[in-house]
């Protein structure tokens, strides 16, 4: 995503009037649904997955990755 298009979903979906739980709801919704999936929560363990020092020891299972 660039720059001017995360400005203008933060600033045009009032991202600044929300309180910080709703802001990730938001975030990690689907724009057509009014509740979370597991499927929205994909994206965030990946990277946790791939950033976190930590888990580093799980790069190398990508079984174990995808079924947890």
């Amino acid at each position: 995503m660039c720059r001017d298009a995360f400005l203008d979903y933060w600033i045009n979906g009032n991202m600044l009037t929300l309180d910080i739980a709703t802001q990730i709801f938001t975030i990690l919704k689907q724009p057509d649904l009014k509740y979370l999936t597991q499927e929205n929560f994909k994206p965030v363990l990946r990277e946790l997955l791939a950033a976190h020092p930590g888990l580093e020891f799980l790069q190398s299972t990508p079984e174990f990755q995808e079924r947890y």
